[in-house]
């Protein structure tokens, strides 16, 4: 069904727009006065609407915005009379006397350009603008204005949609008779969210929300957070989602390295004179915005700002970022934010898009005290009534109207919504989604989902299937049947299994993996599998299958080793407190060395012949190890201090932490019931991301370990180092996800090299092994103007491996990242100690 096609292409695209940055943290106090409506239009002195015009009640942060079409509605108390203000960057402040009792008809209210006061000065080539000295004042009270408040509460109101603007003709992952047209351009997602800020220095926040509709859901949570909208230009650098670096703000120390200013009038608010100050970039390149800042003279506070953000500034994926905030007192000395405007316009393989972000922020208490331990690592929470909001409560909480597409948008989504929920529909879209296709057999598999069970069944493509091959079994039918099942509280179940059989060899293996996910507020979980199959010496993979089969079949390279294993294994996983993981997982297997059967290649190489299965001495075709018996128990142990995440009434989302991450593993082989292993393996590794703010983010991985005992041990249980002899780069440096399949911490690992030969600094001694890898993010590139177009970006790097066997091996690394937006490549220099030095190209994904 192309309708349903459509919506899913939708529902993609909205979860890409809305991933393109990240989120985070506000106080709703329900007045119990008389309320009255007022309602009205605000328009220019052209008679056009005027968009997100600031409306709030004088003396107060309390107010709306009008929408789109200038329209907007605000709830009053009718206690007394009130002075409603009408403010918008660049026009002229309007208030209008509303009288208790009054009930007013609709506003018209006209806007009319500042009042320029500024008289006329003439600037000789030599002399400099009158801009400068308020912007130098403007720098000097920057901290004293970013350190007055030093903490504060406030309630916010946020909306947020995205509008498909343009779609392309066609698009390589998307069937042409599945691709939307024309009727799907508009408002693609709308969402509303009411919250509860709250902010202690240096950086202690909560944020809680209290209200979140979803257009086309029925308990949906909104993508809407706070922190989206806190931008303090009073800060050096402005952190913006979109982008990896941050933005130098117009007032920063060091402002004036990256800024010309220009004066260009100057008006009355409030009995106070506000210069409006035009912000120019020296060097369109630089992580800078451009357009207007608004300064209070003598207090040299910012009023408002009218800024924007161009793809020159090398942002990602996006074409313009247009910002436009507003400062109002909330005392005599204190300016806050009143409201946020974000508008992004997105341009993604041929696909355009818009994202418009509001907020408002009303019932400010600046300086408040909070109880002690008010604030702790949950940073966000939502509460269960947040999605169970009726229409008359949003009436009175929205603080802006909605325009008339956003209204049928909701009616839209509220009849679809009711659509998809019928049997009928959901028959409709499973019998169209598990219609069985023979190309999509072939190439992707087949699938089945149940949506009123809310399970499903399926197996891989018989590409997938057949297309691996290895030395050792040759051409293979590798089938891999699975059954998964959700349910509505986040809890999971899936079945794995594989039925593989070897044409070489005429062996077959089985195997089959259960993993049952019951608390995602633990993240607990166990899982059970066993079977019979061929497994890497190296657990981690370091080379995946169809690399392997491209290298064994036209070059003549077999780099993967495979040994066979008989085995059951058993594991639990669980949070013990917020930022403590614990694993465990225990094995009896049984293990045989495995020899190469099959010598096929595309092209005969007369003097090169395939290496042995034996990891050891790759021209030794004998069997590795002989064939043993090992009963393994695996602990791991993972620590995230300050670990901060997000709380929903049925699952916990982890933030993660500004700390190093530790894991801690012990592995221990033991000698009973049959086993042939008696070792004792420890580890300790240690990660870390950090930024070096326009210079660039660092990150750093170590890892270090041995054994305590080595009395009985095989070379599968060495530890082993991912390595990597092809042109393609590591992706991810092997790192699996938490609970995947029952991962143990001890089988994760960021930890990589870009050129170590697999096996060849295998060890069951000491070892000490290091990454660290810099991404430039644009600080070196942008410096050049044909590279800086090219969008690229610049990466450089260290790993190091220290064993008692081989001593140290090194790797020095410089590469270039984001080439066509998706390429990477690396020139790698490796070194091992008493060789030389020998250089190697790879090429790899870097977004």
């Amino acid at each position: 069904m192309t309708n349903r096609n459509d919506t899913l292409i939708k529902f993609y695209l909205v979860l890409f727009f809305l991933t393109v940055f990240t989120y985070n943290y506000l106080d709703a106090q329900p007045s119990t006065d008389a309320k009255k409506t007022i309602t009205g239009k605000v328009i220019d002195n052209n008679s056009d609407p005027l968009p997100f015009v600031n409306i709030y009640v004088e003396g107060t942060t309390f107010g709306t915005t009008s929408n789109f079409e200038g329209n907007f509605t605000i709830n009053v108390n009718d206690s007394q009379l009130i002075v409603l203000v009408f403010q918008y960057v660049g026009y002229k402040k309007v208030k209008f006397n509303i009288s208790s009792g009054e009930n007013p008809s609709p506003l018209h209210v006209k806007m009319e350009p500042e009042q320029i006061l500024l008289q006329e000065v003439i600037i000789s080539a030599d002399m400099e603008d009158p801009a400068y000295p308020i912007i130098r004042k403007a720098i000097e009270n920057r901290k004293y204005h970013l350190n007055l408040v030093k903490s504060y509460s406030a309630k916010m109101y946020m909306k947020s949609n995205i509008t498909l603007d343009e779609i392309p003709e066609k698009f390589i992952l998307i069937p042409k008779d599945e691709m939307p047209d024309s009727s799907d351009l508009g408002l693609i997602y709308l969402s509303e969210s009411v919250s509860r800020y709250y902010f202690q220095k240096p950086d202690k926040q909560k944020e809680e929300m209290i209200a979140s509709k979803v257009a086309g859901t029925k308990t949906g949570y909104s993508f809407n957070r706070a922190e989206i909208l806190l931008l303090s230009f009073y800060k050096n650098l402005i952190p913006i989602g979109f982008s990896e670096r941050s933005f130098v703000s117009p007032i920063a120390g060091n402002a004036l390295f990256y800024y010309r200013y220009k004066l260009i009038d100057s008006f009355v608010d409030n009995n106070e004179l506000i210069y409006k100050i035009e912000v120019i970039p020296k060097r369109k390149s630089d992580n800078i915005f451009r357009g207007y800042i608004y300064i209070v003279d003598k207090k040299w506070s910012i009023h408002s700002l009218d800024l924007t953000i161009t793809r020159d500034s090398q942002i990602e994926m996006t074409d313009s970022v247009f910002i436009r905030q507003v400062y109002v007192p909330v005392n005599d000395s204190v300016r806050m934010p009143l409201s946020l405007h974000i508008i992004m316009y997105f341009k993604v393989f041929g696909f355009r898009a818009t994202t418009n972000f509001i907020g408002f922020f009303t019932d400010y208490m600046v300086n408040r005290d909070f109880p002690e331990n008010f604030f702790n690592n949950e940073v966000f929470t939502v509460t269960e009534e947040s999605t169970k909001r009726d229409s008359v409560y949003w009436v009175e909480s929205r603080q802006t109207v909605l325009t008339d597409e956003e209204i049928d948008n909701y009616h839209e989504g509220d009849s679809i919504l009711i659509i998809r929920e019928s049997k009928a529909y959901r028959d409709s879209v499973n019998k169209a989604d598990n219609k069985f296709k023979p190309m999509s057999l072939l190439w992707g598999g087949y699938s089945y989902y149940n949506s009123f069970t809310r399970t499903g069944y399926g197996v891989n493509s018989l590409a997938n299937a057949v297309l691996p091959y290895n030395t050792v079994e040759g051409f293979l039918l590798d089938i891999k049947p699975y059954f998964r099942k959700s349910y509505e509280d986040y809890r999971s179940f899936y079945i794995s299994s594989a039925l593989k059989y070897s044409f070489t060899n005429n062996n077959f293996y089985y195997g089959v993996s259960g993993y049952y996910r019951f608390d995602n507020l633990k993240s607990r979980y166990v899982f059970l599998r066993g079977g019979k199959n061929s497994f890497h010496y190296n657990s981690q993979k370091p080379i995946s299958d169809l690399i392997n089969t491209v290298y064994t079949i036209f070059l003549k390279d077999n780099f993967a080793k495979f040994y066979q294993k008989e085995y059951l294994q058993a594991g639990f996983g669980s949070e013990l407190i917020n930022g403590l993981n614990f694993s465990v997982s225990v094995e009896y297997a049984r293990r045989s060395a495995l020899i190469n059967h099959s010598d096929f290649t595309v092209f005969n190489y007369p003097d090169k012949e395939f290496a042995s299965n034996n990891p050891i001495d790759k021209t030794n075709d004998e069997p590795a190890f002989e064939t043993n018996n090992a009963f393994i128990i695996d602990l791991g142990l993972e620590i995230k201090f300050g670990q901060k995440y997000a709380k929903y009434p049925n699952r916990k989302e982890v933030y993660g932490t500004k700390y190093p991450v530790i894991r801690l593993n012990y592995k221990k082989g033991i000698n009973a019931i049959g086993s042939d292993v008696n070792f004792d393996q420890w580890q300790v590794s240690i990660y870390d991301n950090f930024s070096l703010k326009n210079f660039g983010v660092s990150k750093i991985a170590v890892l270090t370990g041995g054994f305590f005992n080595t009395h009985k041990m095989y070379f599968v249980d060495y530890k082993h180092f991912t390595g990597n002899q092809t042109i393609f780069l590591h992706q991810g440096n092997s790192e699996l996800m938490i609970g995947s399949s029952g991962t143990n911490y001890s089988e994760r690992s960021k930890v990589a090299f870009n050129a170590l030969d697999y096996y060849s600094h295998s060890t069951n001694n000491y070892y000490v092994a290091l990454n660290y890898e810099h991404h430039f993010n644009g600080w070196i590139i942008n410096k050049f103007p044909f590279l800086r177009k090219l969008r690229m970006q610049a990466l450089a790097g260290v790993n190091f491996l220290y064993t008692e066997d081989k001593k140290e091996y090194t790797e020095l690394f410089i590469g270039f990242e984001h080439i066509f937006k998706i390429i990477r490549i690396d020139l790698v220099t490796k070194y091992q100690k008493g060789g030389k030095i020998i250089p190697e190209f790879r090429i790899g994904i870097g977004f």
